[in-house]
């Protein structure tokens, strides 16, 4: 018997056939795994900025003497550490740059009351809400 009649015949064909399908089954699972695992952390990331942005919006709103304490303070960089994940997580790299601006431009803010110049606080604050809305909105537009 020939090596060539060995490979041919229906057995050996049938167990090469079942090894490529099962190498390709596995490759097929694990690549739907890891695209499921990389859009759970963008879900969750999306989550936990637009969570932080609200926390911050609400403590901005309130008064003045909450706004240099260490719950404001980690709560900073607990959102500047969420921008920065977002813009690797992110296809879009507008994502992580506007939600730094809009953190920035927060920041600001947040400088501006504590100094006690509330007449251009509104003014700043319609900016954020522009910024942070386009980056909500192209953040959840590559999650659907």
């Amino acid at each position: 018997m020939k090596w060539w009649e060995i490979v041919n015949s229906p057995v050996s064909i049938t167990a090469i056939s079942m090894l490529w399908g099962s190498i390709a089954a596995s490759w097929i699972t694990f690549m739907w795994q890891k695209r499921a695992q990389r859009h759970a952390a963008r879900v969750e990331c999306a989550q936990t900025i637009v969570a932080g942005y609200q926390e911050y919006v609400r403590l901005l709103r309130g008064k003045p003497e909450g706004l240099d304490g260490k719950e404001f303070d980690s709560l900073h960089v607990r959102m500047l550490s969420q921008t920065k994940i977002a813009a690797v997580l992110f296809r879009d790299k507008r994502v992580g740059i506007e939600w730094r601006s809009a953190l920035d431009r927060l920041a600001t803010v947040r400088g501006l009351r504590l100094a006690g110049r509330e007449d251009s606080v509104e003014e700043k604050m319609d900016g954020v809400y522009q910024i942070a809305s386009g980056a909500t909105e192209r953040m959840f537009k590559e999650i659907s």
